[in-house]
C-alpha cells in the first residue's frame, strides 16, 4: 500500500462522497433510522451532518471511513494538520 498525506479538507470531501452514496442508496425511510456507531445513536443524514460541519465527532467518523476507503483503494490516507 502507498501512503497519501491530505488535509482534512480533502478526507471529508472523499468521506463526503462516499457517505452521500451510500445514503441514497437507502430507502428514504432507511434515513433516518438510527444505527449505533461506536456510543452514539446516529442516522445516516446525521453522520453527513456531522462530517459536513467536522466538529469532533465528523472528525472520528472522517477518520473511520477513510480507513475503509484506504482498504478498498489500496492508497494509505494520512491526515496532516
Amino acid at each position: 500500500m502507498s501512503a497519501q498525506y491530505i488535509d482534512w479538507a480533502t478526507a471529508r470531501k472523499l468521506v463526503l462522497s462516499r457517505l452521500t452514496q451510500w445514503v441514497q442508496s437507502l430507502p428514504a425511510a432507511e434515513r433516518m433510522l438510527k444505527i449505533s456507531w461506536g456510543t452514539y445513536l446516529l442516522s445516516p443524514d446525521d453522520m453527513i451532518r456531522h462530517v459536513t460541519i467536522l466538529d469532533d465527532l465528523g472528525r472520528q467518523i472522517v477518520a473511520a471511513e477513510l480507513n475503509k476507503i484506504s482498504q478498498e483503494v489500496g492508497i494509505t490516507y494520512i491526515i496532516a494538520g
